[in-house]
């Protein structure tokens, strides 16, 4: 009896990372069913982090498409999915698996990233009130919402339900939030924030106003840098930057010319005339070419230099 014990105990004590690679290597050994029962195992294990439930997803998938299942391997594809929309295949699958992998990606496009999102907030008389945009909640999937809640050096949980979590009250007054979708068995599926509260500065000679701010590490598409100073245009440096352009296209025109002109004095029988006037040419040709280097190179430092004056 001490002994199932103790085989129970060292099952339980495996961390989901070394489970989950040896099913890996049980599916490169083809042992399908061993896999199977290797990562039911890890299915009952709790507080799996992000990257951790997508091994296992991705994992999964490629177990039950092995053992002929394609609506499982599909539906366990679909969540590696929506763990990561830029989730592949490694190599070059089967067709009994890459069939079910892009079925799973067709319906994986028609459904949010799990991913929660702070999507406004409002400051009232006393308290916060912000507002999320949660994913719909998928069957085995996405559970609940656990937001972590920072004030006057006092940290909370709030744990809310999927169909709840779309709205969060923080009485406190300066708060730090941060937040993690899991699933029914506590994996975390993806993270957030965290994103400080902090309540609007009012001059007293000025009239009562209440205006919300968000100080945080807010994805900058939500944030609006309305007070950010316009860069500088540097019109001239961009104007010596196209004359750099001309001399150097005048520089090859010229060169290739003069390489032209002394091919055919080179490879035609000519009078006296003709060739003294394509020798001249050739100098010409010659001359212009190296004056255009000189001025693509001038224009080029004139840039430069440009750049970096009107840059300050």
């Amino acid at each position: 009896m001490s002994l199932v014990v103790l085989l129970v105990v060292a099952q339980i004590a495996v961390p989901a990372r070394a489970r989950i690679d040896e099913a890996k290597q049980q599916l490169r050994d083809l042992k399908y069913k061993e896999a199977a029962q290797t990562l039911n195992a890890v299915a009952s294990m709790p507080g799996l982090t992000r990257a951790e439930a997508l091994d296992f997803y991705s994992t999964e998938g490629l177990m039950k498409a092995g053992l002929s299942d394609a609506a499982g391997a599909r539906r366990s594809f679909g969540f590696a999915l929506l763990l990561d929309p830029e989730f592949k295949l490694p190599g070059k699958p089967a067709p009994r698996v890459s069939t079910p992998f892009l079925e799973a990606k067709a319906w994986a496009r028609e459904h949010p990233p799990l991913g929660v999102s702070l999507r406004s907030q409002e400051l009232g008389p006393d308290h916060w009130v912000l507002q999320f945009a949660v994913p719909a909640s998928e069957e085995g999937l996405s559970d609940r919402v656990l937001f972590t809640v920072e004030a006057a050096g006092v940290s909370r949980e709030v744990e809310l339900p999927m169909a709840l979590a779309h709205e969060l009250e923080v009485r406190e007054g300066l708060s730090r939030v941060t937040w993690r979708l899991l699933n029914a068995r506590g994996w975390v599926l993806s993270e957030g924030g965290p994103i400080t509260l902090t309540p609007p500065v009012v001059k007293a000679d000025a009239p009562v106003v209440v205006l919300p701010t968000v100080a945080a590490l807010v994805p900058p598409e939500r944030v609006r840098l309305t007070d950010a100073p316009r860069p500088r245009k540097r019109v001239a440096a961009w104007i010596a930057l196209g004359a750099v352009g001309v001399g150097l296209g005048t520089a090859i025109a010229f060169g290739f010319a003069a390489q032209g002109t002394e091919l055919s004095l080179q490879s035609t029988i000519h009078s006296r005339k003709e060739a003294d006037a394509l020798v001249l040419g050739i100098l010409g040709q010659s001359t212009a070419c190296n004056i255009a280097w000189v001025f693509a190179g001038a224009a080029l430092i004139t840039s430069l230099i440009l750049f970096i004056v009107e840059g300050s």
